[in-house]
């Protein structure tokens, strides 16, 4: 799993949600973190397209979450952004592998993938937003 600068920059943009119901304009945010407005469109759009945000065009327009943010889970953006957050890409992992029954490190993949799917699915964006540091003292 590698997280890029598109799921960094993201959650960053995603913090200015603390107050519910606040839209943010891409201007606003591009001007505050010094990041594109062409990437920040681009990760907006993912993010929409997922149905996390929803945008709204016009003078007062930007984005806005589509969800509560202890509803949001940061498995649920990170899989959005970089479609997968398997630690290894073993392709049958999953499937019917012909060498999984003799393959003596896959339960280690395949247990560490589970522990990061369940670690990443119980930290919500609220959590984040009021104290991502207590997260990882685990």
């Amino acid at each position: 799993m590698r997280i890029t600068s598109k799921t960094k920059y993201a959650l960053l943009a995603l913090g200015e949600f603390k107050e519910k119901d606040k839209t943010v304009s891409i201007r606003e945010l591009s001007e505050k973190y010094l990041i594109s407005r062409k990437y920040l469109e681009r990760i907006f759009s993912d993010l929409e397209t997922c149905g996390i945000v929803k945008g709204k065009r016009g003078p007062k327009g930007g984005y806005s979450l589509t969800k509560k943010t202890d509803e949001l889970t940061l498995k649920d953006i990170i899989v959005c952004l970089e479609k997968r957050i398997d630690v290894i890409h073993c392709e049958d992992l999953k499937k019917d592998c012909i060498y999984k029954k003799n393959c003596y490190i896959y339960p280690v993949w395949d247990n560490l993938n589970n522990m990061i799917n369940k670690y990443l699915s119980s930290i919500t964006l609220e959590k984040l937003l009021i104290g991502g540091k207590n997260e990882c003292k685990d």
